[in-house]
Order: C-alpha cells, then sequence, then structure tokens
C-alpha cells in the first residue's frame, strides 16, 4: 500500500513540475476575456427531477464517503435559459439551484451565479467539486464542510484577470471570463 502512495506522489510531483516548465507564455498568446450574459424569465424550464437523479447524487456521495448532514450538497438542474456568448446562444448551460432559485451555476467556465449576493464565484477552492450527471441534466457540486464557502474566487477579485460582474434590474448579469 506504501509504495502505491508513494507511486502515486512522485507521478502528481512529475505532472506539477512539467506543469510548471512550460516556456512563458507572450501576452498576445492569452485569450481575450469572452463575453457572456443571461437573464433569468419569469417562468422558465427546467428539466424534471427524477428519482434516476436523486438516486446518482446518492450514489455519488457515498462513493466519496460524502453525507448531507456533514457536507454540503447542491444540485443545479438544466433550465431552457439560453447563455449569451460573445453574440451567440449556447442553450443547455444554464443550470438553477433545487433549493435555491436565485443562485445559478454556468457550465461554460463552472461558474457560480449568486443573484442574492450578486457575486460570480468560480468555486474549485477549499475541495469543492462539482460533477455531472452523465444526461448532462444535472450538476452537483459538493463542498468538505457545512458552512464552508461554495464561491471560492469571485469575479472582480483581485485574484481574477476578470472585471466585476455587471449585476442589472431584476436576474440580469453580464460578465467576461476566459
Amino acid at each position: 500500500m506504501k509504495s502505491i502512495l508513494q507511486s502515486c506522489l512522485l507521478s502528481l510531483a512529475a505532472i506539477a513540475i512539467a506543469a510548471c516548465d512550460r516556456p512563458n507564455t507572450k501576452i498576445s498568446e492569452i485569450p481575450p476575456d469572452r463575453k457572456y450574459s443571461f437573464s433569468v424569465p419569469d417562468h422558465f424550464k427546467t428539466c424534471d427531477y427524477s428519482a434516476a437523479l436523486g438516486g446518482w447524487t446518492n450514489s455519488l456521495l457515498r462513493n466519496l464517503g460524502y453525507s448531507r448532514s456533514k457536507n454540503t450538497c447542491i444540485e443545479f438542474l438544466q433550465t431552457d435559459i439560453p447563455l449569451a456568448v460573445d453574440g451567440g446562444n449556447v442553450n443547455g448551460a444554464v443550470y438553477v439551484s433545487r433549493d435555491n432559485p436565485r443562485l445559478f451555476f454556468v457550465s461554460q467556465g463552472e461558474l457560480l451565479v449568486d443573484f442574492d449576493r450578486r457575486i460570480i464565484g468560480t468555486g474549485g477552492c477549499g475541495g469543492m467539486s462539482r460533477h455531472k450527471t452523465p444526461s448532462g441534466k444535472m450538476w452537483v457540486i459538493l463542498v468538505p464542510l457545512k458552512g464552508q464557502s461554495i464561491y471560492g474566487v469571485t469575479l472582480g477579485d483581485e485574484k481574477m484577470d476578470s472585471p466585476e460582474p455587471v449585476f442589472e434590474s431584476g436576474l440580469s448579469v453580464s460578465y467576461s471570463y476566459h
């Protein structure tokens, strides 16, 4: 067991060293920020939360050793709200929380959009993970500890190379992200 762990750690170390050993990227090679926006209409469709989707979440929790009582688990259902990306529309990319109709997950960039707090979070911090069902109808966000922030680093934060999102009246937002 110990040798398996050691070889895994050595492999991870080799990958990390290789990733850091890339030549410097020129500013001109950095892709420009893409422009995104979406507006939540008064009425929109979401996929049905079926027994199969609930079973998938329960299986995910069980297989990862998580529980709803000790960990945060947020399920997002696919909507028919179009996501505008650089002037065109992408369908099926905007998901709504089953528990909070003002919290959205955008699969393009895997961002959380919270209209109550007026922030867009990048997630991925502190062990948070995102999981998409094979059907694509639902994403599940898992956070190791109850009460831990689900937002990670927010757009507009000094750590991000993106401007602050623009929240307009109602449930409408525009942002840039690469």
